[in-house]
């Protein structure tokens, strides 16, 4: 479960924070 601690903060921006979703690499597992 290591992906979901380091990109525990997409989770996070699905939560109420969408601004944090465009940090996130395209094609990164936190991306899909």
């Amino acid at each position: 479960m290591a992906l979901f601690q380091e990109y525990g903060y997409n989770l996070h921006a699905e939560k109420g924070k969408p601004q944090f979703v465009g940090t996130v690499d395209p094609g990164s597992p936190a991306d899909q």
